[in-house]
């Protein structure tokens, strides 16, 4: 499935850790101790409890996901766009 907002792809974990040649534990360790705030902005889908990830900061009219300071609510519709067309 592919996600994106705003034209802007949505990654999922173990995407970024592909791309980056890191393990999924070193990419959620600096996620969880914000080393990565200024480069990626996490994305939060409350009905299917996943996590995405955009590459930069976020868009102003995002909303953080309730007690959280670096997660976000993943807006479903609208500015959203979801395909199951295979690459």
């Amino acid at each position: 499935m592919k996600v994106s907002i705003y034209g802007d792809k949505l990654y999922t974990i173990g995407e970024l850790a592909k791309a980056s040649d890191l393990s999924v534990s070193i990419i959620r360790k600096w996620i969880f101790n914000g080393d990565l705030v200024h480069f990626l902005t996490i994305y939060y889908n409350e009905s299917s409890n996943k996590y995405f990830y955009k590459l930069g900061l976020p868009y102003d009219d995002d909303e953080l996901v309730e007690n959280s300071t670096i997660k976000y609510k993943l807006r479903l519709g609208g500015t959203l766009s979801e395909s199951n067309k295979a690459t």
